[in-house]
């Protein structure tokens, strides 16, 4: 089957599982379209643009519901991911390689010799996070999950990156920027709209004066930010045209 129609019909298949069936915040389609879309701006890596087109559709058939009952009748993920590859214009490497890049594209660190077609992944997955839209999905993802914006005791104190850890959106939003330093290389980095960033930290600060000023307590949300970011904090804030608060220097 030559390439347009493959994917045109792997298009028509996932969506209606994305538009009409329960999928985690955030891994909707747009989300999937968006990771899509970044394969072309990438240009620091090798890889086959066909194939990262067909990984970045793929890469969140575990966060649907549906599709995770879908995967059980093919033995799991895995089996379900071959089976959807099955008809595709892909060789056999072809195939090993898109299935390896979808099911580690969300594992904090990668093993050596990894392709660059997984490392692309990874990084446009975390690449789309640094806009706008990513403070309506937490939102809407915490709120419906019954996360609370902040927590009333210790509200502050970013300490791990683990997903079950965030346990309010404050925490969460300090996972999204921990992934600047996680981002392959500096020339990932510089696909980040530093428009887009300055909002993402002047959201934060605001954020965190409203919940030091709601709990009573010394307003730690700088030094949330600047742990999160860790080596990458000056170069964030440089980014963004922001400045650098005196007590955190």
């Amino acid at each position: 089957m030559k390439f347009p129609l493959y994917v045109a019909l792997l298009n028509e298949y996932l969506d209606p599982f994305y538009q009409t069936k329960a999928v985690v915040g955030g891994h909707d389609w747009l989300h999937v379209r968006d990771v899509a879309a970044m394969g072309s701006k990438i240009h620091y890596l090798d890889f086959d643009l066909q194939e990262f087109e067909v990984a970045a559709l793929l890469h969140n058939t575990d966060r649907s519901v549906a599709l995770k009952e879908k995967g059980a009748e093919f033995g799991g993920w895995e089996g379900f991911l071959r089976h959807l590859l099955k008809e595709s214009p892909f060789s056999s490497a072809d195939r090993d390689r898109i299935v390896f890049a979808v099911l580690n594209h969300s594992k904090k660190t990668l093993p050596a010799g990894t392709p660059d077609l997984a490392i692309a992944l990874q990084d446009a997955d975390k690449l789309v996070r640094f806009r706008p839209s990513n403070l309506l999905y937490a939102g809407a993802h915490g709120g419906s999950m019954g996360v609370p914006a902040f927590l009333s005791t210790e509200p502050f104190g970013f300490t791990s990156t683990r997903e079950k850890d965030r346990t309010s959106m404050w925490l969460g939003f300090m996972g999204n920027l921990e992934w600047v330093g996680m981002l392959s290389c500096d020339r990932a980095r510089e696909l980040i709209d530093p428009d887009y960033l300055r909002l993402f930290l002047e959201y934060l600060r605001a954020f965190g004066r409203e919940t030091s000023e709601h709990v009573g307590c010394q307003n730690m949300s700088e030094l949330d930010i600047k742990k999160a970011l860790g080596n990458y904090y000056d170069w964030a804030i440089e980014c963004a045209g922001m400045a650098v608060p005196s007590f955190t220097k």
